[in-house]
């Protein structure tokens, strides 16, 4: 199944040396709506969201550019597992389905609204690319026994092929000490016209935030950012 959008240029920027969770990819990713926040702006079935998920995404991408900066956020312990795990399923992708290179992150511009991706890998020559998770035990039982990507994992997905101009992707599913199991997904229609939709609108709503925020602060005095990661200065 292929997609047949006309008047987009597969006009895909790649940052090639830009290594993940680093400073630099954090201000690459910066303001703009990425493949693995996407979901934030989609209901369950799809659609264009205008919930309370969708209104907090939305300021945090409208305060990022205000501020020109990336707030910290909270790891939990299967973010960190998956982190740690990602290189080994890498490297059993490679050994056993097929080779991949890493890369930092790609952009793709719709209308002028841009749209972000950070794959686990790409593969050589045939448009292809692979999406890693790391699985507890019960969660890769339940995955290989039915055979199904889990519907939460689809904008993702889909965002990846659609910002990188795939063919497919490999969900790689990783569970240490158990066999690996893979599932090609490719384009759908259907998910990648409403996450262009939910896109769009999102952009619109950040730059009216934007806006009404710098209306309302224009006689209002600017703070200096104070780095509490550095030593303070003591005041006396």
């Amino acid at each position: 199944m292929s997609l047949k959008f006309e008047r987009y240029k597969a006009d895909v920027k790649f940052y090639r040396e830009l290594e993940q969770n680093t400073p630099e990819w954090h201000e690459a990713r910066r303001g703009i709506v990425t493949a693995s926040e996407v979901h934030k702006l989609l209901t369950s079935k799809g659609l264009v969201a205008t919930n309370q998920t969708s209104r907090a995404y939305i300021a945090q991408l409208a305060a990022e550019r205000i501020t020109g900066r990336v707030e910290d956020t909270y790891q939990s312990y299967d973010m960190m597992r998956g982190s740690i795990e990602e290189p080994y399923a890498r490297e059993a992708y490679k050994e056993h389905y097929g080779d991949v290179f890493e890369i930092g992150f790609m952009t793709r511009d719709f209308d002028g609204v841009k749209l972000g991706a950070s794959p686990d890998g790409l593969t050589r020559g045939d448009a292809g690319g692979i999406e890693i998770k790391s699985r507890k035990p019960h969660v890769q039982v339940n995955a290989i026994l039915t055979g199904q990507v889990p519907q939460s994992n689809m904008p993702q997905l889909q965002t990846i092929m659609l910002v990188g101009c795939l063919k497919w992707i490999d969900y790689v599913s990783f569970s240490n000490g158990m066999h690996l199991w893979v599932k090609r997904v490719y384009p759908d229609h259907h998910w990648q016209k409403n996450i262009i939709e939910a896109v769009k609108y999102a952009e619109g709503e950040i730059n009216g935030i934007v806006s009404a925020y710098e209306h309302g602060t224009a006689n209002l005095p600017l703070m200096e950012y104070i780095d509490h990661d550095e030593e303070p200065e003591l005041i006396l």
